[in-house]
């Protein structure tokens, strides 16, 4: 439940604290780029019809499946990442004075190509399109994967956008039990990489397993663990 899982990461201890403006740490003020199915963002818990103002919980994105301003989900894993990361409502996310973008970068099967995904990447560095990235995001998340190694075009737009002082953040897939089995953009050199625990704190037997080996050359992954199994959350409307 997303409730136990705020306490397992003791994001509930991170609230009490403040920063140098005296806001407490609850993520005011930090924008977040969910890259995923979109967003059912007419849920209540995620300010109801509420979409692409300031006062929103989600204040832009776009769809670039069906190459528009609507990122509306029609499968629901984006609906329910958005409000893990920063839901505020009859549950609270992990951040949930955040602000998010929503970018729709998979079908309604899940499915996307790296060349979208690598466009909406850019698009997060730079929301409103006007070579500009001072506006740019502060996380991207990307709860996403395929085939690929560190070197391919997917890993290395996620590594520029770290570059460029964005934290991205992959998950690390869902092909455990098995060891050697992330793949891009989980294998990005720069990316915070994330296997999935259960509530007991051991890793859930679907989380994918490091290394990862490429060309005589190796990587530890995942970078961290957090809860990933059985998240109650919200879910997008039918």
């Amino acid at each position: 439940m997303l409730e136990e899982s705020i306490s397992l990461i003791n994001a509930n201890k991170v609230w009490e604290l403040k920063d140098d403006q005296n806001r407490y740490l609850k993520g005011e003020g930090i924008k977040i780029a969910i890259l995923d199915t979109g967003v059912d963002y007419r849920h209540p818990d995620l300010r109801g019809d509420c979409f692409g103002q300031p006062e929103c919980k989600v204040v832009g994105g776009y769809d670039v499946m069906n190459k528009d301003d609507d990122p509306i989900d029609d499968q629901g894993h984006g609906t329910h990442v958005v409000f893990i990361a920063a839901g505020n409502g009859s549950l609270k996310g992990v951040a949930p004075e955040a602000k998010t973008f929503a970018y729709k970068v998979l079908n309604e099967d899940g499915s996307g190509n790296y060349d979208d995904i690598i466009e909406v990447i850019e698009r997060a560095l730079d929301p409103n399109g006007d070579r500009d990235i001072s506006d740019r995001v502060d996380v991207i998340n990307l709860s996403l994967g395929g085939i690929g190694d560190q070197d391919d075009p997917l890993s290395q737009a996620v590594d520029n956008a770290v570059e460029a002082s964005v934290v991205v953040v992959v998950a690390a897939g869902n092909s455990g039990p098995d060891y050697e089995t992330i793949f891009s953009p989980g294998v990005a050199r720069k990316a915070i990489t994330v296997g999935a625990i259960t509530k007991s704190k051991v890793i859930a037997s679907f989380s994918s397993r490091g290394s990862v080996i490429w060309k005589n050359q190796a990587l530890i992954k995942p970078d961290v663990v957090a809860p990933g199994k059985d998240i109650c959350a919200v879910q997008f409307k039918v």
